[in-house]
């Protein structure tokens, strides 16, 4: 990707390089038909965050793509998943 062609080294554009100690609590979400960001690089992430003592919350949605995840946010879209209940939850948690 163009966007990354510029890093001096390609991990610097990985969340997962940036995880740290002490982090603020974080919900991610992935859909089982991401071919963007692969749900197994999602679930690292959420290993690593966790390995270094970090609250995160790991939603998983079957069947959904990473264009879907991000339409399940506006309101028409709401019916693709229940990550708007899993935001307001965690939210309420948090």
């Amino acid at each position: 990707i163009a966007l990354f062609s510029s890093a001096p080294d390609i991990k610097d554009t990985q969340p997962i390089t940036h995880v740290r100690v002490s982090m603020p609590p974080a919900l991610l979400a992935t859909g089982s038909d991401d071919l963007t960001v692969l749900p197994r690089n999602t679930r690292n992430l959420a290993a690593r965050m966790q390995a270094l003592g970090n609250n995160v919350q790991l939603r998983e949605y079957p069947g959904i793509s990473h264009y879907d995840i991000a339409l399940s946010i506006a309101h028409h879209f709401q019916s693709k998943s229940p990550l708007i209940s899993d935001i307001k939850a965690f939210v309420a948690k948090h």
